[in-house]
């Protein structure tokens, strides 16, 4: 595979720019595996059961899906071969100052470009996905392109409290806007990039509508969630089907944040659990995205795989 780690000539730092290696303690992994054959599987209901979605009721998990998955989970699940996926492409880690003197280390992947006029991207992830799942982008990247005309510098980074980046301060309420200033100094301080595009989804879209608004380095913004209020009338036709959508989203998806009362401090509890809780819940997100007609494949190892290990910074 070529190579596509060369830091571009806009890095003035370089001692600041610091190659990475997903490694997990052994230990850990074997208190994963613990955690999962202890975790307690629900028992039978006429709810969880397969035969009501045939007869055309939704009353959310199939008891037959969380049991495959906890069995995979379980027995079949290999973190080494993830690590392994993940650490063929090039990552790094980047000491960032914030305003206040704070020092925030920021984990990203990466495929530099050597084109003297290539264009800096940076695509920002959602809950509870991480950078992995633009790692096929960036596959399919490699595929068509060498470093020497690689149109683009891609950058995906794990914001602050993702895995593999240093959690936010204990001092002050962290927001949006917070995220979108360390990543902006990621951009352009670190990696001294003078403008760039971005990219963002779910919490990634909401960072990257303020970093857009915010700076004008950012020349261009992709987002696939326009998190907007109401607006005023009745909605009609595809708009109405997306407020339905809407609607239902705390019963399904959102339920992790509305079964805690909207505590977030619980959510947090909620997903470090590492067990069957962890598994249901993002379970029910990928379910109401009409993602879960079988078992999910990467979908699973790359989101349940790398957030117990990831929390703090390696």
């Amino acid at each position: 595979m070529a190579d596509y780690s060369t830091l571009p000539a806009s890095v003035k730092d370089r001692n600041n720019i610091r190659s990475y290696t997903i490694s997990v303690d052994e230990t850990k992994l074997q208190d994963f595996k613990t955690l999962w054959r202890l975790s307690p599987l629900v028992q039978d209901t006429y709810e969880n059961q397969d035969e009501r979605e045939t007869e055309g009721h939704n009353f959310g998990l199939k008891r037959s899906w969380l049991s495959t998955t906890k069995s995979y989970m379980e027995t079949e699940f290999d973190w080494r071969k993830q690590e392994a996926y993940l650490n063929n492409f090039p990552q790094y880690q980047a000491t960032v100052q914030d305003d206040d003197g704070t020092l925030h280390t920021i984990h990203f992947a990466a495929l530099f470009s050597q084109k003297k006029d290539a264009i800096p991207l940076a695509r920002l992830s959602g809950w509870p996905c991480c950078f992995a799942e633009s790692l096929p982008l960036l596959r399919l990247l490699q595929e068509k392109y060498s470093p020497a005309d690689l149109p683009y510098h891609i950058i995906l980074p794990s914001q602050p409290g993702w895995p593999l980046s240093s959690p936010p301060p204990l001092h002050k309420n962290w927001t949006y806007a917070d995220s979108a200033r360390i990543l902006h100094k990621l951009m352009t301080s670190s990696l001294g990039f003078a403008s760039y595009a971005l990219s963002g989804g779910d919490i990634g879209a909401g960072i990257a509508r303020i970093m857009a608004s915010g700076y004008p380095e950012v020349r261009v913004l992709h987002t696939n969630y326009a998190q907007m209020p109401r607006p005023d009338g009745a909605p009609a036709g595809d708009e109405l089907e997306g407020f339905e959508a809407e609607a239902l989203f705390p019963r399904g998806a959102g339920a992790v944040s509305e079964g805690v009362g909207g505590d977030e401090w619980e959510v947090g509890v909620v997903s470090e659990a590492r067990d069957g809780r962890a598994l249901s819940e993002f379970g029910k997100k990928r379910c109401a995205a009409k993602r879960c007609g079988g078992f999910l494949g990467r979908g699973v190892e790359d989101v349940i795989g790398i957030r117990p290990f990831g929390a703090k910074v390696q």
